[in-house]
């Protein structure tokens, strides 16, 4: 151990000789200060695509903590659960205190104008991510080469990709182009496993709300003539439904994300083995919090997030919460990390600016 971790345990207030003594509460209080600080600090999102960075784990045994249930998952589960009703109760609470009139018309203001631009965030956003991937010779992941998979067609689908990557950049039949996505995403089905296309069910639903309402603002479509039934034209006045299916589709391949690290946990721990930077517990004072704890805890609050986020419960708030983990993995792991994340920030603006209404808003 580094004299600087030395000298950060030693004068860590938790390890103290009465956190000593009580060695069950302080493992309890090392979970509740990890799901608070999986969300601050982000290194642990690495994790919601492990294979983009190990894709090998012959002889890694799953981890006896995730075989079977035992004090610590017990606890996790038990406050997973906890913070699941506090959110529900939370968002009851809000909406019916004054403050919500005030919310609501705060809304009204600042962020209806903004809805038509959501298209666009969106659209760019996914733009750069699949001409990014063309230019590096891999479909929408770092983990979906073709180099193996189909020789032949490396280089049509690549362009292909490229070219729909520079029809959302545009704006330029963005309806075919989201056509031709979703097509792309179900070929993927066929040249890779379904786990690991799963791993990417988002992109469906950036294809699916892309159709349906245009790439809003800034957008050449707006401008090209065209035979009606092509469908060019955007929509400005974006049907909440098609946000709802969105945020949906998100929280479903959050959830499943989650789920994967608890019921398949090898990638997990050949990630933590390659960069044990990751699991920042020990540094803060916690040592006894090991690497399968980390986890188990990781997949949990991916759990509780995506459940959350499927309710559409605080929803603006969950956005804000998710969009700094990603943005702090993007300083741990370079451009790569940032090009293949670009759709889920439009995501998270997208959540931003609508939150979980359930109806337009009436101007008061």
């Amino acid at each position: 151990m580094s004299a600087l971790n030395r000298l950060v345990l030693r004068n860590n207030i938790f390890m103290s000789p009465h956190f000593r003594k009580i060695s069950i509460l302080r493992l309890l209080f090392a979970i509740v200060f990890f799901n608070i600080l999986f969300n601050i600090l982000g290194p642990a999102f690495a994790f919601a695509h492990e294979k983009w960075f190990v894709n090998n784990t012959v002889g890694i045994a799953r981890p006896e903590l995730l075989s079977s249930w035992n004090s610590m998952t017990i606890a996790v589960a038990l406050l997973s659960l906890s913070a699941i009703v506090v959110a529900f109760v939370l968002e009851f609470v809000l909406k019916r205190t004054p403050l919500s009139v005030r919310w609501e018309t705060l809304v009204i203001r600042y962020l209806r104008p903004l809805e038509p631009w959501t298209g666009t965030v969106l659209g760019i956003l996914t733009g750069v991510m699949l001409a990014a991937a063309s230019v590096q010779g891999h479909l929408f992941a770092p983990n979906f080469s073709l180099h193996d998979v189909m020789p032949t067609l490396r280089l049509p689908l690549l362009l292909l990709q490229g070219l729909i990557g520079v029809s959302f950049l545009l704006g330029f039949f963005v309806r075919v182009s989201s056509v031709l996505f979703g097509a792309l995403l179900l070929l993927s089905f066929f040249l890779f496993s379904w786990q690991d296309v799963l791993d990417n069910l988002l992109l469906f639903g950036v294809a699916g709300y892309l159709f349906i309402n245009g790439r809003g603002r800034w957008s050449l479509d707006e401008h090209v003539w065209a035979p009606q039934w092509l469908w060019l034209k955007n929509v400005f006045v974006v049907p909440i439904s098609s946000v709802n299916v969105l945020r949906i589709v998100a929280g479903l391949n959050f959830l499943y994300l989650g789920s994967h690290k608890i019921l398949q946990p090898e990638l997990d721990v050949a990630l933590l083995e390659k960069f044990p930077f990751l699991n920042f517990m020990p540094l803060l004072g916690f040592p006894e919090f090991t690497n399968d704890a980390f986890i188990l805890c990781a997949g949990a609050v991916e759990i509780v997030l995506s459940i959350l986020l499927l309710s559409g419960v605080l929803t603006r708030l969950l956005a804000v919460i998710l969009a700094g983990p990603f943005t702090a993995t993007i300083l741990l792991f370079g451009p790569g990390d940032l090009f293949g994340h670009l759709p889920h920030f439009g995501l998270f603006f997208l959540l931003f600016v609508f939150g979980n209404q359930k109806r337009p808003l009436k101007k008061q």
